[in-house]
């Protein structure tokens, strides 16, 4: 599948890690959600004029997201440790990217748990990873409304 959130906005992804480093920034890794990084994302986004495809690039996350998330739970199903290290890292980086930092995280452990073929820890961390996803899905979404007119 491809990643059409990626597509969509590579250059404004760059633009914030571009941000994000010649600050000398700090991501805070047990938030929710960085606003430092999801604001610089939004203020990018309103210079260039371009706020649709803001919205774009936040609901195409969420999307994928999801979709990856019934992906990962089969991949644990099947004991298909291979399948679940790239979905959790894939989770993880665009996660990072765009300030949702704790399901980055969460995604970073469950990637270390698949490397382990740690089948018993991994049910109980994907359902936190589910709790956080639907945690930050209703911020992102309470944000989007309140940012993006």
């Amino acid at each position: 599948m491809e990643n059409t959130f990626l597509s969509t906005s590579e250059t404004s992804i760059q633009a914030v890690k571009e941000i994000s480093v010649s600050n000398a920034y700090e991501p805070l890794i047990d938030i929710s959600l960085d606003y430092f990084v999801f604001d610089s994302l939004k203020e990018f986004f309103d210079d260039i004029n371009n706020m649709r495809d803001f919205k774009l690039l936040i609901n195409n996350y969420l999307k994928e997201t999801e979709q990856k998330l019934e992906e990962l739970e089969d991949s644990i199903n099947l004991e298909d440790f291979e399948g679940l290290i790239q979905i959790a890292h894939g989770i993880k980086g665009i996660s990072a990217t765009l300030g949702v930092m704790r399901l980055s995280r969460l995604c970073s452990e469950l990637e270390k748990l698949a490397r382990s073929q740690s089948i018993n820890k991994l049910y109980p961390m994907f359902t936190e990873i589910k709790q956080e996803f639907s945690y930050i899905q209703n911020l992102l979404l309470r944000n989007l409304a309140k940012y993006v007119h």
